[in-house]
């Protein structure tokens, strides 16, 4: 994705006042949340499974069809989310300690990739976690 601005390289974060300034130095997970192709995506693949609730029962050619769209739409989402995910880290904070404004998480569960067993990674936060959610 080309920048959006043609003052990035030449402004300094403070002095930069492009419109578009968020855009400009956004991460990719956030460049994807406003990616116009993954909500159009998203929004064909909601209408085709809140209409699949007002037909009959589909036979085996209509699902094998279904079968190969949903394939495809798969593929192309995650091709549009790739580059977005990739500065996201999934995190389950476990017990931790507050102490003076710090509450520090020190075997937080880091949920990446296919394995069985994750990372126990340290983890401090401003905010107070809930020990058995996902952030």
């Amino acid at each position: 994705m080309r920048d959006a601005c043609s003052r990035v390289g030449k402004a300094t974060p403070d002095t930069h006042r492009c419109a578009q300034r968020s855009l400009c130095r956004a991460r990719p997970s956030s460049r994807l949340a406003t990616n116009r192709e993954f909500w159009k995506l998203l929004e064909a693949l909601l209408a085709e499974r809140n209409a699949e609730h007002h037909g009959g029962i589909k036979g085996p050619g209509e699902r094998k069809q279904k079968l190969a769209r949903l394939e495809s739409s798969l593929a192309e989402l995650r091709s549009l989310t790739q580059a977005g995910v990739q500065d996201v880290k999934l995190m389950r904070p476990g017990d931790g300690g507050y102490r003076l404004g710090v509450t520090e998480y020190r075997k937080a569960l880091l949920l990446s990739g296919y394995a069985d067993a994750f990372s126990q990674v340290p983890l401090a936060s401003l905010q107070q976690l809930e020990a058995d959610q996902l952030y």
